[in-house]
């Protein structure tokens, strides 16, 4: 029988503080595998992010057990977590972590020095995961100069680079637009195949496209832990909903049945719209705009592209995107340059008055 790459047993942590004792996650017990795209959601002070903390060895538990391919790590020291880390995770933050004063390739490359890959190896690999992360022609640019959606590509980069089976997500969405969040997630869904992928998110929305499983936290355990289908009858907005309803209603509270909620999950399950014209469209303003570097044609855009992120035409608005940030360059650069023209005329009329003034005197 295969063993399961994490498995948590009871598994409870403790804050203490001057204050007294906190309870950060009590009595958990979960089970996780490579392939799976795992979405830990809850509302603020629920324990989704201790959870991860305790899952990647970043902070300790003081009862039950969490097993790693079948080893009791309950007794590992320091240095048994710094090895545990190194091996098995990846860590994608929501501040990007990156070195500001390196370039994005250097950041990258940090993953396979910590790995010993040779210098000769190191350039082709870096390349190429740079390149499947869209940052090709910007490898050789300083964090300082890139965008927050840049810089968390950077830390995806990175995370994959480090070759490890798990990659701990927390709130790596944070800093970033709706459009932008949607855009990383797809990314990051598409690019770790084969890995075990542990997103801590508070807008289970953004990311519930791309998640095998959902687990809702409350009160520091595991409230529901829901396997998520794109592939057959599930309808997801009814598991977005009660999802909602988790996160903001006390139990107390009426929420949604579980007789309900099996009745409503019957209801095909609602899919992205076929439409592709808000892309299409956004493409066509998109290049209208770098042609005549138009900034309402820019906008236009950027508002079709909006529209498009939930339509089978996705991905030309998010290449309309683009466009649309080069045809604001290029307005701003027009704006500019007539500025300057301004200026250079200015400054003839007022070198002329001067020969004038000279040739009276």
């Amino acid at each position: 029988m295969q063993k399961d790459l994490l498995r948590l047993e009871d598994v409870t942590k403790y804050y203490t503080s001057s204050g007294g004792v906190g309870l950060g996650i009590h009595k958990v017990n979960l089970s996780f595998n490579l392939g799976e795209f795992v979405v830990i959601t809850g509302s603020s002070g629920s324990g989704k992010t201790t959870l991860l903390n305790v899952i990647t060895g970043m902070d300790t538990y003081e009862e039950g057990s969490i097993f790693v391919e079948g080893e009791d790590t309950t007794y590992y020291g320091r240095l048994d977590y710094e090895n545990f880390r190194r091996k098995y995770i990846s860590f994608i933050f929501q501040n990007y972590n990156l070195i500001d004063s390196y370039t994005a390739y250097q950041n990258v490359e940090l993953a396979l020095i910590a790995r010993g890959i040779p210098k000769n190896e190191r350039k082709k690999e870096v390349v190429d995961i740079l390149k499947k992360v869209g940052l090709e022609k910007r490898m050789n640019h300083r964090v300082t100069r890139l965008s927050g959606g840049e810089k968390q590509r950077v830390s995806i980069a990175r995370a994959l680079c480090s070759d490890a089976p798990i990659i701990a997500c927390d709130e790596i969405t944070g800093n970033l637009d709706m459009a932008t969040s949607i855009e990383i997630i797809e990314l990051l869904k598409n690019l770790s195949k084969g890995k075990l992928v542990l997103l801590v998110s508070h807008d289970v929305n953004e990311a519930i496209d791309y998640a095998t499983r959902v687990i809702v936290m409350h009160d520091g355990s595991v409230d529901k832990d829901y396997s998520v289908s794109h592939d057959d009858d599930i309808c997801e907005e009814c598991l977005k909903e009660e999802i909602k309803q988790k996160l903001l209603v006390r139990p107390d509270e009426n929420t949604l049945s579980s007789k309900e909620v099996a009745e409503k999950i019957k209801v095909k399950k609602s899919k992205r719209n076929p439409s592709k014209l808000e892309g299409i469209l956004s493409l066509i303003f998109g290049i209208m705009s770098i042609v005549f570097g138009d900034f309402i044609l820019s906008i236009i855009t950027f508002k079709l592209f909006k529209k498009s992120l939930f339509t089978e035409g996705r991905n030309l608005g998010f290449v309309a995107r683009r466009l649309g940030i080069a045809g604001i360059i290029l307005f701003i650069l027009k704006i500019l340059l007539l500025i300057g023209f301004i200026i250079f005329v200015v400054i003839l009329f007022l070198l002329g008055e001067i020969e004038i003034i000279r040739e009276v005197q």
